[in-house]
This record gives structure tokens, C-alpha cells and sequence, in this order.
């Protein structure tokens, strides 16, 4: 990293290092960088756990966070994993949209009796009884 770029990362003691310049569309800190004789845009955390690993990191990894702060830049909140990883914390944590919804979006409760688990997704038992009733008339007219 450039010395230009350190003066963007707020150091706070004990606490999450914290990139104060400009974020990407994602909110991730975001520089550029001079690699391969050419200027690339660099997430700045990913850039941060290749200098804490002392290599690029592995084909199909990510730079995750464990503080779940996306403008955290300190080397210790930070680790190599796969997206699939990446996601199974979120849902771990609370974090993932999916995973934090209660009803469906017809209104009925995700309860243990009235969802159903199919591919790794929840289903609305209500709905999906709904849906079969419907197609099955369907199919009586025709």
C-alpha cells in the first residue's frame, strides 16, 4: 500500500481499523494499486490480508471480516474463506437478508410445523398447499 493510502486508515486502539477514504458501490475501502506494470482498483481490506499472509490470496477465496465491519482494514479482524463461508456466517450472525425474515410474503409465520426446506431455501407450507391446489384445479379445467 502506498504511504499516500495509510493516511486513509483511522487506528484506533483495541477497536476496528477503519478506512476513511472513499468507499466502492458495495462499501468495501477501495484504492488503486500498480500491479502487472498497470493501475487496478483494489479492495483495501483484501490488499491488507495479503500483506498479513505474505501472499496473494488463494484461487476462489475471499478476504473476510470477523468483525463484520466491511470498512474494517485491522489484519486480525480478517481471514481467508469461500464465499459459501463467507454467506454461512452471516446466517450464523444474524446478518443475512434470508435468513432474518419471519413470515413469508403472502404474511404467514416461518414456523417449524409451516416451513418446508427445500435446496437450502424455506418454503411456506400454507403457500406451497396453496400453489398445489391451485395447479391441480387447474389442470381439472383443462
Amino acid at each position: 500500500m502506498k504511504r499516500s493510502a495509510w493516511r486513509h486508515i483511522n487506528m484506533r486502539v483495541g477497536m476496528c481499523w477503519l478506512w476513511t477514504g472513499a468507499p466502492s458501490t458495495q462499501g468495501y475501502g477501495i484504492f488503486r494499486i500498480k500491479r502487472d506494470g498497470r493501475w487496478r482498483a483494489m479492495q483495501a481490506h483484501k490488499y491488507m490480508l495479503e500483506k498479513k499472509l505474505g501472499r496473494p490470496l488463494r484461487p476462489g477465496f475471499n478476504s473476510l471480516h470477523t468483525c463484520d465491519v466491511k470498512l474494517c482494514m485491522r489484519p486480525d479482524h480478517l481471514y481467508e474463506g469461500t464465499h459459501a463461508q463467507n454467506a454461512q456466517d452471516a446466517v450464523v450472525r444474524g446478518l443475512h437478508p434470508q435468513a432474518n425474515k419471519t413470515h413469508c410474503p403472502q404474511g404467514h409465520a416461518y414456523t417449524e410445523d409451516n416451513t418446508v426446506r427445500r435446496r437450502g431455501y424455506r418454503e411456506c407450507r400454507a403457500c406451497r398447499n396453496a400453489n398445489s391446489r391451485a395447479w391441480r384445479a387447474r389442470q381439472k379445467g383443462s
